[in-house]
């Protein structure tokens, strides 16, 4: 009997040898293709970068030309326009596209600041162009020496120190990010690799166990598994503790990205600096400035929603589901969404009721995803409208709804509502900042809850957000 069981203990190895190698080739292929496909966005925005730096030098060289030679040269800077135009609009693709793909909060946060320098890099080459409009008509009105030193200031001076380095710093990313990824996959080849020898010898091993058990006792043998099993359960807990130590070391690196994020509003100093250099008019001050606190707007908003997305994994992973009173909540909400109404002269007004109805959940969670349903609304209703946040009770569920007097919704943007980074086109008529990722936040935070969420139309004017969550059982008002 001991030799029977010993030699089934050989085949079973050779077959088992044979498909853990067979599946090794296949997750090889595999993770070639994957580093491929997570390469192309970036070497995508690499090339994206480079081309526009290339076309930047050879726009400042035509305005240039322009300058010193004549109106001869004008064709070469309309043509040059056309081609920067489109080398920004690949940029700006190219970095949504990279960010998009991208999956975990981290790395996410870690790819943002990109998306602001692709639009950084567009205002300054509009303001820029505009400088070059105007020193090509001081040329034309023989003013040589005037249109010489805007050329000099706010042309060649702001291509090369202010849209040089940021685009720069894009290649400098895409090539410490490429390197990254190949870093990684070479890291998983060298576990698959490790693996595949771990499995050889472990077939080696074993089936010189099984060998020796035909001479010697089955007890031995037995002893053989018994060490296999202890190894096992040590590799187990060594990889629940690398686990244990990549999340920790997860959640360190995107408090530290939020708090780095911080330090770029200082650079905004250096274009107030700008608008002060020079005896510059009363205008161009202005001008100036207000772009100072635009980018301030949208730096801060950039924080904000990197903040969120911190609190929401930290709130996740420290805080246990407790007991949460609906109404109780939801007033807390409206309260804290009444300070962000009056800014706007907006009204919340608070409707219905939950009769003290119970869920289990996060509250700090759950009230941020009201919260920011209350801030979708306030920025989409006009001075002097309301916000209405109602509450009622189903069977077994709890239905939040949160309706504006705003435009509505346009019915080719209801499918993307909830995705994240999409901004509606009247976004900017109403001058809404923020990256639009607000929604699916919330939308993860009532998912999470065992929840539904939904956005679109209202009867009249006006869209409704609806959030369907689950109750506890045998609540007051409550039916079976």
């Amino acid at each position: 009997m001991a030799v029977r069981r010993h030699l089934i203990v050989l085949l079973v190895l050779a077959g088992l040898a044979s498909v853990i190698g067979g599946g090794l080739a296949l997750v090889m292929a595999r993770s070639v293709a994957d580093t491929e496909a997570a390469l192309a966005p970036v070497l995508a925005r690499a090339d994206a970068a480079a081309t526009l730096e290339r076309l930047l030098s050879h726009y400042g060289e035509a305005v240039t030309s322009v300058i010193l030679v004549g109106d001869a040269e004008m064709e070469g800077v309309q043509a040059a326009r056309v081609e920067v135009t489109r080398a920004l609009a690949r940029l700006n693709q190219t970095t949504q596209a990279l960010i998009v793909g991208l999956s975990g909060a981290d790395r996410v946060a870690d790819a943002l600041p990109g998306l602001e320098d692709a639009q950084r890099i567009a205002e300054l080459y509009y303001a820029i162009d505009r400088a070059a409009n105007e020193a090509i008509s001081n040329h034309r009105q023989m003013q040589t020496a005037v249109a010489v030193q805007i050329l000099s200031r706010d042309v060649t001076f702001r291509l090369e120190n202010e849209v040089r380095p940021l685009l720069l710093r894009a290649l400098e990313v895409a090539s410490d990010d490429a390197a990254l990824i190949r870093r990684e996959a070479g890291a998983n080849r060298d576990r698959l690799g490790l693996f595949a020898a771990l499995v050889l010898a472990g077939s080696l091993v074993g089936a010189g166990v099984a060998g020796f058990g035909l001479v010697r006792a089955s007890r031995q043998a037995d002893q053989k598994r018994a060490a296999h099993v202890a190894a096992a359960d040590a590799l187990r807990l060594a990889l629940e503790a690398e686990r244990a130590l990549d999340t920790e070391r997860r959640l360190d690196f995107f408090a530290d990205a939020s708090h780095e994020l911080r330090t770029p509003l200082t650079i905004l100093r250096g274009e107030a600096d700008i608008g002060l250099r020079g005896a510059a008019g009363a205008v161009r001050l202005r001008q100036s400035l207000e772009r100072v606190r635009t980018q301030a707007e949208a730096m801060s908003d950039l924080l904000e929603d990197l903040l969120s997305l911190a609190r929401e994994d930290a709130d996740y992973r420290d805080s246990a589901p407790t007991d949460v009173e609906l109404d109780a909540l939801v007033d807390a909400a409206r309260d804290e969404g009444s300070l962000l109404a009056d800014a706007r002269e907006v009204r919340v007004i608070r409707a219905g009721g939950t009769d003290g109805a119970i869920l289990l959940g996060r509250a700090r969670r759950l009230k941020r995803a009201l919260l920011i349903g209350l801030d979708n609304a306030i920025k989409h209703t006009p001075p002097g409208g309301d916000v209405r946040i109602e509450t009622a009770l189903e069977p077994d569920h709890a239905i939040i709804r949160i309706i504006d007097a705003g435009p509505g919704i346009a019915e080719d943007e209801k499918p993307r509502l909830f995705e994240r980074f999409f901004r509606g086109r009247g976004e900017a008529d109403l001058e809404n900042h923020g990256l639009g990722i607000g929604l699916s936040i919330a939308r993860e935070i009532v998912l999470s809850h065992g929840g539904t969420i939904s956005l679109d139309n209202g009867p009249g004017q006006g869209a409704i957000l609806t959030i369907a969550l689950p109750t506890v059982p045998s609540q007051p008002g409550v039916t079976a």
